[in-house]
């Protein structure tokens, strides 16, 4: 029988769950580009501390984010907390094989079917099962992530500080000021 892990409630879980918390937003609303946008700026702000100005707010974009992404960890710690208690996923798991092997053991095409699902999803979840023992995929997944949201933030940081120092933004806004004006003397 397998357990739901507690997540404990910490700066680095709190910064991973904010990006996952975007990209599932990003993937709801518009699909899996908007997912990484998303996961990517809901972990930059995360990451990023608050100036003295946002500090004295009630609400500043930070907080907002942290605050969801603890909200979800409660309620996934509430879960897991719930199904350890209860066992619901275990009886239930137990009920669908009852019910799968109640079909496979009948003379049918969906029986037969089943028993080559089941044989083929063995074999995949094995060769899975060996190659994150091997390699450590989960763990270098949460790498992977933890650096990508690393190079997020330098890139975005880097960005601010280019557009301050060569006013790019209001060079933009000056050229679009500049055609929209042509355009309306015309």
């Amino acid at each position: 029988p397998r357990t739901l892990a507690i997540v404990p409630i910490n700066e680095a879980t709190v910064q991973f769950t904010a990006g996952a918390v975007g990209a599932a937003a990003g993937l709801v609303l518009g699909g899996p580009i908007l997912a990484a946008v998303s996961a990517s700026v809901f972990n930059y702000l995360s990451r990023k501390d608050d100036d003295a100005a946002a500090e004295n707010a009630k609400t500043s974009p930070k907080k907002i984010v942290d605050t969801a992404s603890q909200t979800v960890l409660l309620a996934y710690n509430f879960l897991a907390q719930f199904e350890k208690n209860n066992r619901i996923f275990d009886s239930t798991f137990k009920l669908l094989e009852g019910v799968v092997d109640k079909a496979k053991e009948t003379d049918s095409p969906a029986g037969d079917a089943l028993v080559a699902v089941e044989s083929t999803l063995g074999g995949i979840v094995s060769k899975v099962e060996e190659l994150n023992d091997d390699y450590d995929l989960v763990g270098g997944a949460g790498t992977l992530l933890d650096s990508v949201g690393d190079l997020v933030e330098i890139g975005v940081d880097k960005a601010v500080d280019l557009n301050d120092e060569y006013k790019l933004t209001d060079r933009v806004g000056d050229v679009v000021k500049g055609a929209v004006d042509k355009v309306s003397v015309k």
